[in-house]
């Protein structure tokens, strides 16, 4: 029916419901993976008229699971897929060369099979993460939607207590 009306689903869906922007919505899953992975939240911030969105983590003197980090990574694509359902092809390049960098960097590796294995298992943990911790995401994301800025003790006050990553069964 929408469809027919010359609307898209997504859009129909987004009105009916306000949901925030895909931006909110793709950052927020990167800051609650990033407090799952133990990363410092500084601020996010987004754009809603450019789409660009950036978290600004803090240094830290322990180094987080690398594991987690990638799956942290992969979350804010996989937030915004999970409560859109839209096409993410710009966004989705961008996070996936980066998850694959991370792999090649921080964890050595070079062979492109296995860094294609790997990206995908993360992928997959990335679901689960965001999933099971929809209820951190959403509100994070309706807040920042309306602020367009959040600082990172905003965040964790919004997003409270959230499920661990999944580990990795086996390096």
């Amino acid at each position: 029916m929408t469809a027919a009306m010359g609307g898209s689903v997504t859009a129909t869906v987004r009105a009916a419901y306000a949901l925030p922007s895909d931006v909110a919505l793709h950052e927020s899953g990167h800051v609650v993976g990033d407090i799952a992975a133990g990363v410092s939240i500084r601020s996010v911030e987004i754009d809603r008229r450019s789409g660009a969105g950036l978290v600004r983590v803090g240094v830290s003197r322990h180094v987080p699971d690398l594991w987690a980090l990638l799956v942290a990574h992969l979350s804010g694509l996989v937030a915004e897929s999970f409560f859109t359902g839209g096409n993410l092809q710009s966004r989705e390049c961008a996070d996936l060369a980066h998850a694959r960098e991370v792999a090649v960097r921080l964890l050595g590796m070079t062979d492109r099979r296995s860094i294609d294995v790997l990206v995908s298992e993360a992928n997959v943990a990335a679901w689960r993460f965001v999933c099971e911790n929809q209820a951190a995401i959403a509100p994070l994301a309706y807040e920042l939607d309306e602020r367009g800025r959040l600082t990172g003790a905003e965040c964790k006050a919004i997003v409270g207590t959230v499920t661990a990553i999944p580990a990795r069964r086996a390096w």
